[in-house]
Formats: structure tokens, sequence, C-alpha cells
């Protein structure tokens, strides 16, 4: 009557995505009337395994429905006696790349002015973010920003106008594009240039004669208001300046 050995086994370790497939575990064996069981472990460990109910087969294919690692042996069983095959090498399960959430919403700052910081939530193994700019709402022919390689990220206020931001997360299991962020919108700081004087750009007048016009270009965000003392609101404008003439009869201080 022949004793029962496991002549070979195949149990390396392995690794898979979420609900990917796993190659099947194999024990080979001689002896009489030889059966078959497999067993799980959370442990490298051929003791305290679970039996792995109607599995009774020389090869084993473990499931990868649960992010995790399992360990697996096998234990033959003859007429003369049973065999333990070595504990396979981790079954690991990665999950799967997915940005559960974000905070990507509409902001109004002045230009040079602190931005809120735009972020997202992942789930996943061995995840890296890229966040990219964009002067329309939409993904083509956006601009990679280099260095930006977390979470969040802080848009600049260092220029004046309109952008739009998204992420794509990378991991061992695929990747995930962000929702467009909303608006992120820098408002100009206000100046007030000088245009034209008339001759040399310093008058001397006598008390309460007429200087010469001088002609300014106040250059802002559209929706400021000019003010000109004592005469109060001299100009509201909608567009991105407004020209202001004084004089010594209309005395003021011109601001946003």
């Amino acid at each position: 009557m022949l004793f029962r050995s496991i002549l070979s086994q195949s149990t390396s370790a392995q690794a898979v995505c979420l609900n990917s497939s796993f190659n099947p575990l194999t024990v080979t064996a001689s002896g009489n009337n030889i059966t078959y069981q497999w067993y799980s472990n959370s442990i490298a460990s051929s003791s305290g395994g679970i039996l792995i109910s109607g599995v009774v087969s020389p090869s084993y294919t473990p499931l990868s429905s649960a992010v995790g690692s399992t360990y697996y042996y096998c234990i033959v069983n003859g007429t003369c006696g049973s065999d333990t095959s070595v504990v396979s090498g981790a079954m690991q399960v990665d999950d799967l790349t997915v940005i559960a959430s974000q905070t990507l919403t509409t902001q109004t700052v002045c230009q040079l002015d602190s931005m809120t910081s735009l972020s997202v939530l992942s789930s996943g193994t061995g995840l890296s973010y890229s966040w990219f700019s964009n002067m329309l709402q939409g993904y083509s022919g956006a601009n990679f920003i280099s260095g930006a390689v977390n979470s969040n990220y802080i848009p600049s206020s260092s220029v004046a106008g309109t952008s739009y931001y998204y992420c794509i997360v990378t991991g061992t299991c695929g990747s995930d594009t962000s929702q467009i962020s909303g608006a992120q919108i820098v408002n100009p700081l206000a100046t007030l240039a000088l245009v034209s004087l008339p001759g040399s750009n310093a008058q001397t007048v006598c008390e309460n004669n007429s200087i010469s016009p001088i002609t300014y270009v106040f250059s802002g965000a559209a929706g400021v208001s000019v003010v000109g003392l004592p005469n109060g609101i001299i100009a509201n404008t909608t567009t991105d300046s407004v020209l202001i003439s004084g004089s010594s009869t209309m005395p003021g201080n011109y601001t946003d």
C-alpha cells in the first residue's frame, strides 16, 4: 500500500485588483484513496486556518471579492496518512482607484489674495495625484501643473483671470478623473494711471483758478465705483476702465 505524499505544489504569491482573477493554486500528490481539503488563513501559517467548504480538488482559485491579503494551504489525506502543503504566498487583493468625494467649488478673490484649497478624497492602492488647469471649463487642452502631486491643490492668484481645475488619481488598479472645478476667478488689482496732461506735469495756479484738466484711466475689476470729493460718486463702471477728469474746482480722492 503506497504512502501518500505531496510531490509538487504551486502556491506562489499573487496580487490582483478587486474582482479580478487569481491563477489557481495546485498540489500534486501520490498515494491511495487521496482526498484534498483547502484552508484559508489571515496569517502565513498552516495552523488555525478556516476550512473552505466544497473545495475537494487538487487545485483552488482564490476569491478576489474582498480587499486584503489571504494565505492558503491544502491537506491531502490518503489510506496511509496525510500531508500538508506549504502555506501559499500572500494572495493580495488591491482596491480599485476611485474618487469618493471632491471639493471643487467656485471662488472669487482679488489678485494676490489667498484661495481655498481644491481637494479630492480617493480610495485605492499606491495612489498618486496629477492636477491640471484650463482656461475653459473642460478637459481638452488642459495644462499639467508641475509639482501638484497631493490630494489637494491651492490655485494661484498671482495672475488675474478665470481658470478651471481637475485632478487625475492613478493607483495600482486603474485611475479616476475628478469633475471640472467651478470657476476660480481672480479679479485684478485697481490701478490709477495718468493718461494725458497738457504741457508739463507740474502746474501752478492761483487760488480758485482752474488748472488744466487731467485725465486718468482707472483700471480694475468690473463694477467698481469711482469717488471724487466733494461731489461724491462721479462714475460707476461695468467695464475694466473709466476715465476721470479733475480740476482745482473739483478736488478729490480717487479710490475703488
